[in-house]
């Protein structure tokens, strides 16, 4: 557990504060100097992990998930993978339409983070040939700005990190300059050493997978200052 987990301040922009207590002293003594004003704003992140619960799997993966339903007796959930498959029920994750629809709605500009490695443990998406996941990242691609979601596999090889940016650049057709680590899987420095040997200058992993919080406590994005070399660093991270 955290420092601030531990001592009940996670959710609490504890750099924020001091800050703004050092802003203050700072106009008693200097009224003239300027500092811009920090403005909220709501940014929608959307992670891909997994583009589609059954359909467009392949048969290999369909059957082996059929057969698990039918060990654990669960003969309605066979019934209804059998359905999604055949295009008579839709599939619970196919819901992008919607998505856009929302967005559309409220004027919102939400980033999605795709995994495209290859099929792991942890890694579970749709095979980065398969011509349905290239159309929906194309279609995603279209509306709204697109980043790298790197594989759980790529914290133990990082070599993986610029093969699947590289995927994502074939098939966008965009430079592809941010991410957030699947599952946000984060080991400090290395993480953020490997993104920015890779080309990535923005990184939306600051966070906790079950709990919400300031992980770096400050709510706003900074610059990833590198204690190991003691130099600032041109990858933004934002929290």
């Amino acid at each position: 557990r955290s420092i601030a987990k531990r001592n009940h301040f996670l959710q609490i922009p504890v750099v924020n504060h001091y800050a703004e207590l050092v802003k203050k002293k700072l106009l008693e003594h200097f009224p003239n100097i300027f500092f811009p004003e920090l403005k909220y704003s709501f940014l929608p992140t959307i992670d891909i992990d997994n583009a589609y619960a059954y359909k467009h799997k392949g048969c290999s993966r369909m059957l082996y998930s059929i057969l698990n339903s039918a060990f654990k007796l669960k003969f309605e959930d066979i019934e209804r993978k059998i359905k999604i498959c055949f295009g008579t029920e839709p599939d619970p994750y196919d819901s992008y339409d919607k998505q856009f629809e929302i967005h559309k709605k409220h004027g919102l500009n939400p980033l999605y983070f795709i995994l495209i490695g290859d099929l792991g443990k942890f890694d579970r998406n749709l095979n980065h040939n398969n011509p349905h996941f290239i159309d929906l990242i194309k279609k995603i691609a279209y509306r709204y700005r697109v980043g790298l979601h790197p594989s759980y596999e790529s914290n133990n090889n990082t070599k993986l990190i610029i093969k699947e940016k590289e995927r994502l650049e074939k098939i966008t057709k965009q430079h592809i300059d941010f991410s957030r680590q699947h599952f946000l899987k984060l080991k400090l420095p290395e993480t953020y050493h490997n993104l920015i040997a890779n080309g990535i200058k923005e990184d939306f992993s600051m966070g906790y997978s079950k709990e919400n919080g300031f992980r770096a406590s400050i709510c706003c994005p900074f610059y990833f200052y590198d204690l190991k070399n003691e130099q600032m660093t041109d990858l933004l991270v934002h929290p």
